[in-house]
């Protein structure tokens, strides 16, 4: 079957109709990959369709495999931003990393590397890591499965096009995902990070050294923090968003971090540390 021959596969397909089914309908479209689809056993779906996962609770339901925060005793935590490369923000951040010494993860959008490969460059020269974020940061859970694979397919293709190694880790847009995103993801071997404390969240509607004490509050050992050094998706129309109050809010974070005794890293170095894979362990066969 060739791919432009593709049969149309639901999400309701992949998951009631079975994924070994669905997997041998698209064989020869996804090349190796409908193997991987066929050994991941998936549940129904426990997030209605379409309907968006607001909250960890409805993420781990849809991608129990997600990460959001590892165990460990030591004062280690991951920082990552979202959305970048924007030449109005992530030098700033990365300003802001160099200072301190710390490490991060940055979940690039496809079509925002593309547009700024310097950027791309800047952040792989400082040590930080990349992750996929998709191509154009669209919502994935309204999207066909054959949507969401571009999604995921382009945005890989779009950072290794600007000097990206393939990349391993893999985050939804705005976290909104379900059942099909993880059979996807997990598919090409990434393994899906999620967070479990956003900077925006305590920033954004409240006085800003109030929102990072708060943030600063629930911070532990082993935490996955997210903010966001993109405000423009490149191409997509629309609004950008400002992310000023990030920004004045990153030093008052990083400074209460060092207080509280944390180390700084990105996603790869906290999993090494605390003897968790980076991939998603292979499926029983």
């Amino acid at each position: 079957m060739h791919a432009e021959q593709s049969p149309k596969l639901t999400r309701r397909a992949l998951l009631t109709g079975g994924v070994s089914c669905a997997a041998s309908a698209m064989a020869g479209y996804w090349f190796g990959r409908e193997q991987n689809l066929a050994t991941r056993a998936v549940a129904p779906t426990r997030v209605p369709p379409g309907s968006k996962t607001l909250t960890k609770t409805q993420r781990a339901a849809a991608q129990p495999d997600g990460l959001f925060r590892v165990e460990t005793t030591e004062r280690i935590v991951a920082l990552t931003f979202d959305d970048g490369p924007d030449p109005l923000y992530t030098p700033r951040v990365l300003d802001l990393l160099a200072k301190d010494g710390a490490n991060a993860t940055f979940f690039l959008v496809g079509v925002n590397a593309t547009a700024e490969p310097d950027l791309v460059a800047r952040v792989q020269g400082a040590g930080h890591s990349v992750g996929n974020h998709t191509f154009d940061h669209r919502e994935l859970e309204l999207l066909t499965v054959e949507q969401v694979q571009v999604e995921i397919e382009k945005g890989q293709a779009a950072l290794i096009a600007n000097g990206v190694p393939r990349p391993r880790l893999f985050r939804p847009p705005k976290g909104y995902t379900d059942d099909v995103v993880g059979v996807l993801a997990d598919a090409d071997r990434y393994r899906t990070v999620f967070w479990d404390g956003c900077v925006e969240r305590f920033v954004d509607h409240q006085p800003i050294a109030e929102g990072v004490a708060q943030m600063l509050a629930r911070v532990r050992p082993g935490s996955i923090l997210l903010a966001h050094d993109g405000g423009a998706i490149v191409g997509s129309g629309r609004t950008p968003l400002s992310r000023s109050r990030t920004m004045d809010a990153l030093p008052l974070l990083l400074d209460g971090l060092a207080r509280q005794g944390f180390e700084i890293v990105d996603v790869p170095t906290l999993l090494a540390r605390t003897n968790n894979p980076l991939l998603p362990r292979p499926a029983p066969k």
